[in-house]
């Protein structure tokens, strides 16, 4: 089976209404697993709260969840980003594993396809 080649797209999250930019959203292919996409994201200050948020790793899940080659897609993040976990929790995702290591704490969830 041929290497997967290393790739990564970023998105602005914009509010139409305001025509201005309110966030970021990233994926990329982890190289040393071919068939996980990791996603991250962030909303800014006063735009959070309001959905766009759960709104952006939807859209991340139905453009690369359900792609060819694809069984996982993760998300890493602090175990006291409560916020962020409960939007991943509510777009489908499960806790799969957290960091062995006492220095970064990291705990990763998952949402695979049906």
């Amino acid at each position: 089976m041929p290497k997967a080649q290393p790739w990564a797209w970023f998105w602005a999250l914009e509010d139409r209404a305001e025509n201005r930019v309110i966030g970021l959203a990233e994926a990329t292919l982890v190289s040393c697993a071919p068939s996980v996409v990791r996603i991250g994201y962030g909303v800014f200050g006063e735009k959070r709260r309001q959905g766009y948020a759960k709104e952006a790793v939807i859209a991340l899940v139905e453009a690369f969840g359900h792609s060819a080659g694809v069984d996982q897609v993760e998300a890493i993040l602090q175990p006291a980003n409560v916020a962020s976990r409960r939007v991943l929790e509510h777009s489908g995702f499960e806790e799969c594993s957290a960091s062995t290591s006492a220095d970064d704490g990291m705990i990763t969830l998952c949402w695979t396809p049906d």
